[in-house]
């Protein structure tokens, strides 16, 4: 059996007293409350799309935006522009972060300063999908240098057997150490 969606219906009032019904079938889970009021945690790419050929037939991503129930209207933007470079497989929610390493940030960051250019047109330029990795990475550099492009995601190493008898080892001599003072302490 299919997932079943629901409709939801919520009417929104801004402060110029204008209102408008706000419908759209969404499955409960993506949504979440924060202080009060509803927002959409993630969006399906059929939403996605929806917003991209409503813009493409004229209308403003403001009115998208209320339609649709989106937040910022850089959100459009940004998936109109994935969809024109990469087709759908750009609107698709990728769980895996990219890994990018330290030369090639810091060439990066040597083209932008060179050329003069925005955060946004870098990261089109190396096809980056947000420019606000290209402005974590030039604030590091700023701050910290070429250290400070080093990817700090760290992967648990697993303790090997010779670690784990060691570390045991300490163990029983703290306890050892610890029943001698107090054994001495009752003498």
């Amino acid at each position: 059996m299919g997932r079943r969606y629901i409709r939801y219906n919520y009417r929104i009032t801004f402060k110029t007293k204008r209102a408008f019904q706000l419908e759209s079938e969404v499955h409960p889970l993506n949504w979440r409350q924060l202080g009060g009021c509803f927002s959409m945690a993630k969006y399906t790419i059929d939403q996605k799309l929806e917003a991209i050929s409503m813009y493409k037939s004229g209308k403003g991503s403001t009115t998208i935006c209320h339609q649709l129930g989106i937040s910022q209207e850089a959100t459009i933007l940004r998936w109109k522009y994935l969809y024109e470079t990469s087709g759908i497989d750009g609107l698709q929610r990728s769980n895996k972060l990219p890994s990018y390493t330290s030369s090639f940030k810091m060439e990066v960051i040597t083209w932008l300063v060179k050329n003069g250019a925005s955060f946004p047109v870098t990261a089109r330029h190396f096809d980056i999908p947000n420019e606000g990795t290209v402005w974590q990475w030039k604030r590091r550099y700023d701050v910290h240098g070429f250290d400070g492009l080093a990817d700090r995601r760290k992967r648990v190493s697993n303790m090997s057997k010779d670690n784990k008898k060691l570390r045991r080892n300490d163990d029983q001599k703290k306890l050892d150490s610890d029943d001698k003072i107090k054994q001495l302490e009752r003498d």
